[in-house]
């Protein structure tokens, strides 16, 4: 059975800046997670307050991940 070691990891919300947003057009997926690189032309969509983006930053200021609570971030029922 393996050993498990508690992590304490603590992240803060904030909204996501030009800099957040570049880092992120970085990432890259193998596939087939691929799907969810982003291009250089979503800089716009990360950026436009209505989309609500924020960073997702652990305690030494590092980027952890990003969210959308816009209408981005919405899931649609399929009914």
């Amino acid at each position: 059975m393996p050993i498990l070691v508690p992590v304490d990891v603590s992240l803060q919300f904030c909204p996501l800046q030009r800099a957040h947003a570049l880092a992120i057009l970085s990432w890259r997926y193998p596939p087939p997670y691929d799907v969810y690189n982003l291009a250089p032309d979503d800089l716009a969509d990360l950026l436009n307050p209505q989309n609500a983006f924020f960073a997702l930053m652990q305690t030494d200021n590092t980027l952890a991940g990003f969210c959308s609570f816009g209408p981005d971030g919405q899931v649609i029922p399929i009914l």
